[in-house]
C-alpha cells in the first residue's frame, strides 16, 4: 500500500525533528533513570500546526519527564507549550491557543 503524500511529508517532518533533537539532547547531559524525553509542544501538533522542525527538536522544546507523565500528555498542548511558541517568535499562534488551553 502506497503512503499518501501527508504521510510522506509527516514521516520526513518526523525525521527531520529527530536530527534535530538528537543533537540537542547531547547539550541536556544524561537523561535521568526512569525518565524520557519530551517534546513540549508535541510533534504531531508541530506538524498539524507547521512549525519548523527545527523548532520542535530545539534543546528549549525538549525536557526530561517522567515516562509515564510524556503518555498521559499525549498530544496536548500545554501551557509550557505556550511558553516555548512566545520564546521560538510565534506569538500569534501562542495567542490563538492560549485562548483555547484557558
Amino acid at each position: 500500500m502506497k503512503k499518501g503524500k501527508r504521510a510522506k511529508r509527516y514521516a520526513s517532518y518526523q525525521y527531520t525533528v529527530k536530527l534535530h533533537t538528537q543533537v540537542s539532547k547531547t547539550h541536556m547531559g544524561p537523561r535521568p533513570v526512569g525518565f524520557t524525553c519530551n517534546h513540549i509542544i508535541p510533534v504531531s501538533r508541530g506538524f498539524a500546526l507547521d512549525i519548523d522542525p527545527a523548532i520542535i527538536g530545539s534543546e528549549m522544546n525538549l525536557e526530561f519527564v517522567p515516562f509515564q507523565d510524556n503518555i498521559q500528555q499525549g498530544a496536548r498542548l500545554t501551557a509550557d507549550s505556550i511558553r516555548v511558541m512566545r520564546a521560538a517568535g510565534l506569538d500569534d499562534l501562542a495567542d490563538i491557543y492560549e485562548a483555547k488551553i484557558q
